[in-house]
């Protein structure tokens, strides 16, 4: 039988999961994390007790509502998230972030986040879409 929640009761329940020091898993609902997660198709899996480092892809409260997201930088007493599909930033303080994605899977194959090939997978991908950024900026002129 399938079960349906709203997103902040579903959520709920995972950071009290995580509380508790259990991981977590579920499948990624939207489009925001392309193409690095799949709406309905990729698997996260997370954990609270991470160190936030630059590209983590983190679990976070923000406007009221939960978010999955890459960090992109700190400036002062804030962490800054940007989804890889996306442009806008999240401005959040350390007491909104729940969770870390240790690993995901997507198409049947498991993807650990802090292996060398995935972390220079995302930099040469944030860089490219920077790049694409200011393109776009120099050709509207």
């Amino acid at each position: 039988m399938k079960k349906v929640y709203n997103n902040n009761d579903f959520f709920k329940s995972i950071i009290k999961d995580l509380e508790k020091g259990d991981k977590v898993s579920f499948l990624v609902k939207g489009n925001s994390m392309l193409p690095f997660l799949i709406d309905g198709k990729t698997e996260v899996f997370l954990e609270r007790k991470c160190q936030l480092k630059r590209y983590d892809i983190c679990l976070f409260q923000y406007n009221d509502k939960f978010v999955l997201h890459r960090l992109i930088g700190v400036k002062k007493d804030k962490f800054i998230y940007r989804g890889d599909n996306s442009y806008g930033l999240e401005y959040v303080s350390k007491d909104d972030i729940y969770a870390c994605v240790y690993q995901y899977i997507t198409n049947g194959k498991t993807i650990k986040t802090n292996k060398i090939c995935y972390k220079l997978k995302v930099r040469c991908f944030m860089a490219y879409k920077g790049l694409k950024r200011v393109a776009r900026k120099i050709l509207k002129r």
